[in-house]
């Protein structure tokens, strides 16, 4: 049976309470998902990643957000 979005998101949030980076991506991918919702100026993911020390790349922030979204949705 194929696993739900619900399902994917569910396991990356139990990921994220064992490891800290992934911890710290998810927490960046929601404010970085937040700000574009609620703010005006928009923030490129580029510069949300040079903000972290690029400890996280684009490709990482942006596949964390749509992780994040799906499981909102």
């Amino acid at each position: 049976m194929p696993s739900s979005s619900a399902d994917d998101a569910v396991q990356v949030a139990y990921e994220a309470l064992r490891d800290q980076s992934k911890f710290q991506l998810l927490t960046i991918a929601a404010l970085y998902t937040s700000i574009k919702i609620n703010e005006k100026i928009v923030m490129s993911s580029d510069l949300i990643s040079e903000m972290c020390g690029q400890a996280y790349t684009v490709e990482e922030i942006e596949d964390m957000e749509r992780t994040l979204l799906r499981g909102l949705s």
